[in-house]
């Protein structure tokens, strides 16, 4: 009867270490991508970005997003304009 707890714990041990080393076969792909991005960060934090060009793309960015927002916002207006004009054109036209 000893030797039924044993092998119990024995199969347990089995599944636990096969179970780890599916885990480890998981991370070290991740692990890899971790380190490159990483070190790919560290050579771009390296190249020393300068503040000027940094705060030049970022009003750039918000200058063209504020364009399309209002583009965007004239358009349905427009659109709206549209749609309300030719509904009044048939409503005259039932007349």
């Amino acid at each position: 009867m000893s030797s039924q707890p044993t092998s119990s714990i024995e199969e347990r041990l089995v599944a636990a270490a096969d179970h780890l080393d599916g885990l480890v076969a998981k991370i070290s792909p991740v692990q890899r991508d971790v380190q490159k991005v990483l070190m790919e960060f560290r050579e771009f934090q390296g190249s020393h970005v300068k503040k000027e060009d940094h705060d030049q793309v970022r009003s750039d960015y918000e200058k063209v997003l504020k364009e399309k927002r209002e583009q965007e916002r004239q358009g349905v207006k427009k659109e709206d304009y549209e749609r309300l004009r030719s509904e009044y054109k048939a409503s005259e036209k039932d007349r």
